[in-house]
């Protein structure tokens, strides 16, 4: 995770998480509910932070963490 992210969660802790924003389809791309894809073309430097922010918990939910706040994933 990139170090600004580790240092907002610390500041900010309590940030409630948010569920179905955002998907991962089977081709590896990213969309923002309801239907817009993240085009890399367009957005490469969005994915590449999706990407390094981008792990699984302890119950094995993928997410995105956004700074302080908790993103969770929905797999297509």
């Amino acid at each position: 995770m990139d170090e600004i992210v580790l240092r907002s969660m610390l500041k900010w802790p309590d940030v409630p998480a948010v569920y179905g924003l955002l998907s991962l389809d089977r081709r590896g791309s990213w969309m923002i509910r309801p239907s817009r894809t993240l085009r890399a073309h367009r957005h490469a430097a969005v994915r590449e932070f999706i990407g390094r922010n981008y792990a699984s918990d302890s119950e094995g939910r993928w997410y995105f963490q956004n700074g302080t706040q908790r993103v969770f994933v929905a797999l297509d």
